[in-house]
């Protein structure tokens, strides 16, 4: 199994996408294109309108995999986690 198979079983056994659906989860990560090196993490992007409610949704999601951490900023939110030898990192903002 390829990298990108190995990633895409780690998004599927963590459930992001599908659990923050209403954010619009976007992958980006450097493993979708070939470009990937040793340690590449599996980047995410979302987009809220109520900060609040994505973080409440991000920590419901997120809290029982290994190192999450949430860093809510002032103009965006970025958390990760472990996930099947990955780290997955979440990046949101209120903009598109």
């Amino acid at each position: 199994m390829n990298r990108k198979d190995e990633a895409l079983l780690a998004l599927e056994h963590s459930a992001i996408l599908v659990n923050l659906s209403q954010y619009s989860p976007t992958v980006v990560s450097t493993l979708w294109v070939g470009m990937d090196i040793e340690g590449s993490d599996i980047d995410v992007i979302c987009c809220y309108q109520k900060k609040k409610q994505f973080i409440e949704d991000l920590e419901s999601s997120c809290q029982q995999f290994k190192k999450f951490q949430i860093t809510d900023m002032d103009d965006r939110v970025i958390a990760s986690f472990n996930q099947d030898g990955f780290c997955i990192e979440i990046f949101a903002t209120d903009q598109p």
